[in-house]
């Protein structure tokens, strides 16, 4: 059996819609791994736990709330590739559709 988490995102041009899928005997073990790696990116960059990351907004805005403190737009693409790496190593299978 899986878990899915599907979520929306659209401006004007596009819709996307992307869905995760866990197998229901990893799922814990992946949430435990995502708090962990949350959990670090409060420690070094302070990331709240509870923020949202927004790759558009994330990377392009340095003033969005999501940290404790200001980050540079160098430390966000930082977090931003750290973050796609960590995804990659979760046993997890993600799918994109996009319309225009």
């Amino acid at each position: 059996m899986h878990i899915f988490y599907v979520d929306e995102s659209y401006d004007q041009t596009k819709f996307v819609i992307s869905s995760l899928r866990v197998d229901v005997s990893d799922w814990k073990n992946v949430l435990e791994q995502i708090k962990g790696f949350r959990t670090s990116l409060r420690n070094s960059h302070g990331i709240k736990l509870r923020s949202e990351l927004h790759a558009q907004t994330f990377v392009r805005h340095c003033s969005d709330g999501v940290s404790t403190r200001k980050l540079s737009l160098a430390e966000r693409r930082q977090v931003f590739e750290q973050s796609l790496e960590f995804i990659a190593t979760l046993p997890i299978q993600i799918i994109n559709v996009s319309l225009s």
